[in-house]
């Protein structure tokens, strides 16, 4: 399981995925989210992403937003339910624009997708 941030920005970051890629993204961010939320009770307290994001809830909530935004942009349809609530200001953890996270990110799409990813140029594939 795996955030994927190619891009500092969420907007970019989602806005570049294949959609089989973007639904995955939306289904890992909201897993995260609730075990987040879950706390002690959740079989995922100890998984890295959740670690990860615990301390940045709101971000999170942030990145699946943008999930839903790009797949509606896309022409598929979402629930008002989908969206998690987000309490502003939102805080982006500093680590979201580290070239090291956005190259493994982009590293693990071109591996899962290399004909839809190689359009980018990234230079990852070289």
């Amino acid at each position: 399981m795996h955030i994927l941030l190619p891009y500092p920005s969420f907007a970019e970051a989602v806005g570049c995925l294949d959609d089989t890629t973007l639904l995955e993204q939306r289904n890992n961010a909201k897993n995260v989210y609730n075990a987040i939320e879950r706390g002690r009770s959740s079989g995922y307290r100890n998984n890295h992403l959740v670690i990860k994001w615990r301390n940045h809830k709101n971000a999170l909530a942030l990145y699946h937003n943008f999930t839903l935004f790009a797949w509606l942009e896309r022409g598929y349809s979402v629930k008002y339910t989908d969206f998690l609530g987000i309490i502003f200001p939102v805080y982006i953890p500093e680590w979201v624009k580290n070239k090291e996270i956005q190259e493994e990110s982009r590293r693990i799409l071109l591996e899962k997708n290399p004909d839809y990813y190689a359009k980018f140029n990234w230079g990852e594939d070289r």
